[in-house]
């Protein structure tokens, strides 16, 4: 795989845990909003990150887990403003729109995500095509955001609040600190007024987060009769199986 070279811009720490930062955007680098790439320091120790910049904007952006040791994120916390990081020259990934059936009248998009797996949906909401596609259809996007504390919630709280994305209605939930809701994604979507409704003639779905909560997505929304989609098949629903975890 190759790679171009690039120049960290800017790095923000949001806890001890979480951070974010922006590179360099070489002029023949293209990506689909929802796709991921691999990144390297040293061109051997490679992870999966998907974009959280936009694909019309100037430079690349990334959001990152810090694990306490962990052999590529301890390192990547440290860099600074003018390191240099190696970002691959084919992205990929399975979050994209052209992965789901065209959606119907009144069909909504639903993005459910856990901790980091926020990334690859903050860039598809800065894509015009997002809203274009749904708002044609008079549908709205939803997104379900869980982490464990309410500090987890920074980097993108405020961006997904926005008054500006009117047609976004935004459901945060903290699991592990006093919230206006502690349950778990999989538990809402079976109780929750609207979500318990989702079916694959209402809505299309997107998810990404750790292996497990994916695992128990796949199983309720094949429950109810959604179909994964592919670059090959489109359905009704996708998963993102690429997460950092060291």
């Amino acid at each position: 795989m190759s790679f171009d070279q690039v120049l960290i811009t800017d790095i923000h720490h949001y806890t001890d845990r979480l951070f974010g930062f922006r590179t360099e955007r070489p002029a023949s680098h293209r990506f689909t909003a929802g796709e991921f790439n691999m990144l390297t320091l040293d061109g051997k120790l490679k992870r999966a990150y998907s974009y959280t910049s936009g694909p019309y904007d100037e430079y690349l952006e990334f959001y990152s887990i810090n694990v306490p040791d962990g052999a590529f994120t301890s390192q990547l916390s440290q860099m600074e403003v003018g390191d240099e990081i190696m970002i691959g020259k084919k992205p990929t990934g399975s979050l994209v729109m052209t992965n789901l059936e065209q959606p119907t009248e009144g069909m909504n998009l639903w993005l459910f995500a856990t901790g980091t797996g926020i990334a690859p949906f903050i860039s598809l909401l800065k894509d015009p095509y997002t809203f274009e596609l749904y708002n044609e259809m008079n549908g709205t996007v939803f997104v379900v955001w869980s982490v464990s504390h309410k500090a987890d919630l920074q980097a993108y709280d405020a961006f997904l609040g926005d008054d500006e994305f009117v047609d976004i209605l935004y459901y945060p939930i903290v699991t592990k600190e006093p919230w206006y809701d502690n349950d778990r994604i999989t538990s809402v979507i079976e109780k929750d007024n609207i979500m318990k409704y989702i079916t694959p003639d209402n809505a299309r779905v997107m998810v990404c987060g750790n292996m497990s909560f994916n695992e128990d997505m796949k199983i309720i929304l094949e429950g109810r009769g959604f179909k994964e989609g592919n670059r090959n098949d489109p359905g009704t629903y996708v998963l993102e199986r690429a997460f950092v975890e060291s």
